[in-house]
């Protein structure tokens, strides 16, 4: 099965990255568009992981197309600290995103759910320090509740993927 789990949309809004955030979004691209070059490299499967929304992956299904996963790239918090970590979820339904949405200010009460859920979930970018200082102690947190890693990802660079690997 061919599956691209880190997908953005024009629905996810602003880049996450200063000083990006300030002139530049995170995809430029539409549901459609990604829907079509994914299927035309070969995907069995599409899905959308806009950044806190679900709004572009419901876009494809409103559109009718049935070989779409609803996913969500979630900004999880650890509470009380200038720290979060970003967890794609997969399969989620609209009622189960306003839950995730609700719970992911604190990363500690939102993984329970989601493994009681049954969800999906993988760990992004592990290696890059975009959620800021992430240490050894956060990941050993975090790794016990999610389902894989994300250990290559193209708009990173190679040394922070070989980490991650």
């Amino acid at each position: 099965m061919r599956l691209d789990c880190h997908v953005h949309t024009t629905h996810s809004g602003r880049a996450t990255v200063f000083p990006f955030n300030h002139f530049m979004r995170e995809s430029y691209n539409t549901p459609g568009s990604v829907f079509e070059t994914a299927t035309r490299r070969g995907m069995d499967l599409v899905t959308v992981t806009d950044h806190d929304q679900i709004s572009g992956a419901l876009a494809l299904l409103e559109d009718g197309r049935t070989d779409v996963l609803v996913g969500c790239e979630v900004t999880a918090e650890f509470a009380g600290l200038d720290l979060c970590v970003h967890l794609n979820v997969l399969d989620i339904t609209p009622a189960q995103f306003a839950e995730i949405d609700r719970l992911r200010a604190d990363v500690r009460e939102l993984l329970p759910y989601l493994h009681h859920q049954d969800i999906y979930v993988s760990l992004n970018h592990v290696a890059s320090g975009i959620n800021g200082p992430l240490t050894a102690a956060h990941l050993a947190a975090v790794l016990p509740w999610v389902n894989g890693l994300e250990v290559i990802n193209g708009t990173r660079l190679p040394s922070q993927n070989r980490t991650a690997m």
